[in-house]
């Protein structure tokens, strides 16, 4: 599960758990000190830059001397899913051009299910992705398609690993 993170094994990316919270490594300087401080570890540390991956603090960061921080563990290396194992599904097609008026979300290419291609993220309608499946979905609802058992129901259990349900926040789902 988790290990001692050691400078040489550490990268940029790597998530690690610090002083009771888990965070993402987003650089890694080294720093040299000068003579006249005691450093326990001789004069060369690192000087680790985190993004905080938890709920309540998410995207805060922290810097910190990885050689004197105690209990600092390394999990083993978390990769991010390739972008054609990214399916994004719609209730309809209003949705999906709100999402997208030009092939693109931000600077990831879109394509449909039926022409899935590498590089590019699927958005697309739940009803047109029945049958299919994806690593990772990101089912977007609104209001109205959140009340309708069987449409959520082909949307969730079109998931392989990943699945994020995206709502507004007065739609409240039952268990």
């Amino acid at each position: 599960m988790s290990q001692t993170l050691t400078v040489q094994s550490s990268e940029v990316g790597q998530v690690v758990h610090v002083r009771g919270g888990v965070y993402m490594v987003t650089d890694i300087e080294k720093t040299v000190f000068p003579h006249s401080l005691e450093f326990p570890l001789g004069e060369q540390s690192h000087l680790i830059s985190l993004t905080s991956l938890m709920d309540d603090a998410l995207g805060e960061a922290l810097q910190l001397l990885w050689e004197l921080e105690p209990g600092a563990r390394v999990y083993d290396k978390v990769e991010l899913p390739d972008l054609h194992d990214i399916a994004i599904l719609c209730p309809d097609e209003s949705l999906i051009k709100q999402i997208s008026s030009n092939g693109k979300l931000g600077q990831y290419a879109l394509c449909d299910a039926s022409e899935r291609h590498i590089n590019h993220v699927v958005l697309d309608t739940i009803r047109r992705f029945k049958g299919l499946e994806s690593p990772c979905v990101l089912l977007v609802l609104d209001a109205k398609s959140a009340e309708q058992n069987m449409l959520l129901y082909t949307g969730v259990s079109r998931a392989q690993s990943v699945l994020e349900i995206f709502a507004p926040p007065q739609v409240q789902f039952s268990q």
